[in-house]
Formats: structure tokens, C-alpha cells, sequence
């Protein structure tokens, strides 16, 4: 048997002050998907069909996390992932000081634990820069290559910028 990671783990590194757990998160659930699994199902086929709860539960976190930084599509897709089904937009909105677009609010453009590395580009290469959402993908293919990695992977609406 193996250990997942649980979705206190997954879903905290998308609130850190830095994306270095994210990276590892995504970088873990790429390597797990692309190259753990296939290996499992031909040489242990029986295996694989013992563990299929766990496959399931940890391609719904994959899912839920393309929903959240890429496609934008976080709420109107909750049911697709584990935790944000377990939310209410209203429940939320009612925490919020402030209103905001809940599909979009963790995105690789409004997602601030990216910011920094938006900032420094902006400034090294003008208030132009960032315009789009593929500016804003460029920018994380060079600092954070794990998570574009993952997108690019698992994501069926990716085009490459």
C-alpha cells in the first residue's frame, strides 16, 4: 500500500504565502498519474483494482486543482473535485468582505501567491506585460516549472501560450 496525500495537504498549499508546496503538490500528483499508475496497471493489475477508490479520489484532486488555476472554473465546477462540493457559494460569499468571482479567484491571474513573481516581471518589463492569461503562463513556466508541468498534463483545455 501507499500513502496519499490528504486534502489538507493539497488544499493548504494553494494558501501559502509562497508556492513551493504547490509546486510539490503538483509535481507529486503529475509523477503519481503519469508515471506511477500505468506502471501499477501492467504490472499489478490487481492491485490497481484494489486501490481504485484511492485513484479516484486522487483524480478528483487533480480535477478540482485544474478547475482552480486553470480553466476558471472552480465553483460552477465544484462537483467535480472533493473539497469546494462541500461549500455553498452563498456560505462563502458570506465570509467575503468584499465581492469577487469565485471561479476565478485562484487562477494563475488573481491567485496571490503568485504575485510576486507578476510583480517582478511587470517591472522588468513594463506595465504591459501581463496582459493575457498566456502572460501570466509564461511567467510561471520560468519560476515554477512544476506547476505548469501539471497543467499542461492534465488540463484537456490547455493550449500551449
Amino acid at each position: 500500500m501507499w500513502t496519499m496525500m490528504s486534502a489538507g495537504v493539497i488544499y493548504h498549499s494553494l494558501f501559502k504565502v509562497t508556492p513551493v508546496a504547490l509546486c510539490r503538490v503538483c509535481r507529486l500528483l503529475l509523477k503519481y498519474h503519469r508515471d506511477y499508475l500505468p506502471q501499477l496497471r501492467t504490472h499489478h493489475p490487481q492491485f490497481y483494482n484494489e486501490c481504485q477508490n484511492k485513484i479516484s479520489i486522487s483524480s478528483k484532486y487533480v480535477q478540482e486543482l485544474i478547475n482552480m488555476l486553470w480553466t476558471g472554473q472552480a465553483m460552477s465546477r465544484r462537483e467535480d473535485g472533493v473539497v469546494l462540493k462541500q461549500w455553498s457559494e452563498e456560505s462563502i460569499t458570506n465570509q467575503l468582505k468584499c465581492k469577487v468571482d469565485l471561479d476565478t479567484v485562484m487562477d494563475l491571474t488573481h491567485n496571490t501567491i503568485f504575485l510576486p513573481y507578476f510583480i517582478r516581471e511587470r517591472e522588468n518589463n513594463g506595465i504591459d506585460f501581463l496582459k493575457q492569461k498566456k502572460d501570466f503562463f509564461i511567467v510561471i513556466q520560468y519560476y515554477l516549472e512544476d506547476i505548469t508541468n501539471f497543467i499542461k498534463y492534465f488540463s484537456p483545455v490547455f493550449q500551449t501560450p
